[in-house]
């Protein structure tokens, strides 16, 4: 199993014959999710396969996940690619959730030559960017600010 003491998910790799359908060792790997009484009481969350999986492919005889948790890799050493037989292929699997933005910039007013600063965040899986813009035209079309992608902008105010 590919997992750290300090991650709340892991992968497990299945070696042995595993047949799914009427597709003998094509494989597969297993997601489990880190109870909060640790990994001794952990329990499966996802059987992932491949779509176009064949007899023999072996999926998930090596598997890897991201330190994020939002991504597996697992690979399928004796899977056939086009013509190529036993070629071998990697097949990545990932979760997703929409963003959501958990924090809105606030309408501010002030006199020009005075600082101001604006924040906002946002959740998602993965990790959503943060681009600034400006609109000049009562937000009809929008910027970008070049180099503006933190979650605060701050700048002084000019006069309009």
């Amino acid at each position: 199993m590919s997992r750290s003491s300090q991650s709340p998910v892991g992968v497990a790799a299945f070696q042995g014959v595993l047949e799914i359908g009427s597709n003998s060792v094509q494989g597969a790997a297993y997601v489990f999710v880190k109870p909060g009484s640790g990994w001794a009481t952990e329990t499966e969350t996802a059987k992932l396969t491949a779509s176009d999986g064949a007899a023999s492919d072996a999926l998930g005889r090596g598997v890897a996940i991201s330190s994020d948790s939002s991504t597996v890799v697992a690979g399928a050493p004796f899977a056939s690619v086009g013509s190529n037989v036993g070629q071998g292929a990697a097949y990545v699997f990932g979760s997703s959730t929409a963003p959501s933005i958990t924090t809105n910039p606030s309408d501010t007013t002030v006199c020009a030559g005075s600082a101001v600063s604006f924040s906002a965040a946002a959740t998602g899986v993965p990790t959503p960017t943060v681009q600034w813009q400006v609109s000049t035209d009562g937000g009809a079309t929008f910027t970008n600010l070049a180099g503006a992608t933190s979650t605060s902008l701050s700048f002084t105010a000019a006069a309009s």
